[in-house]
């Protein structure tokens, strides 16, 4: 029902010919679209509120058509209290890669879309963790 989780290694190859992983400023541009202000398409905590209503028009039923799912992350383990790799927050995120890596090294930007939160939170996440992938037109 979900789909797959990728590592961001895996998500750069992931798209077929003709298709591409969005960068961050791509999925800028559609929350441009979407109606975020430009101060908040530039914020990137997880600790920051960005937008009021645009991951609600990106969510099953709303009027982006996009209909993301909330299946949750891969978790390598990198800041959880269990020793163990695992999936977790199914049903409450859906946690989409970006072409861009920045300037986290081994980190890329992703953009997470919650059940609770009407807006889009823009992070950085590990490389190694598991998340998912909507290409886009070349």
């Amino acid at each position: 029902m979900y789909g797959r989780l990728y590592t961001w290694q895996s998500a750069i190859a992931a798209c077929p010919v003709g298709w591409h992983l969005p960068t961050d400023e791509e999925w800028k541009q559609l929350e441009r679209y979407l109606g975020m202000s430009e101060s908040e398409i530039e914020e990137d905590d997880y600790g920051n509120r960005r937008g009021t209503t645009e991951g609600d028009k990106l969510k099953v039923g709303g009027t982006s058509g996009l209909n993301i799912l909330f299946g949750g992350i891969y978790s390598r383990n990198q800041y959880f209290s269990w020793d163990e790799e695992a999936f977790v927050d199914m049903n409450q995120y859906g946690v989409y890669w970006t072409n861009t890596s920045g300037n986290y090294g081994s980190w890329a930007f992703c953009r997470i879309i919650s059940q609770e939160y009407s807006g889009i939170t823009r992070i950085g996440i590990a490389q190694s963790e598991g998340a998912y992938v909507r290409c886009i037109k070349d």
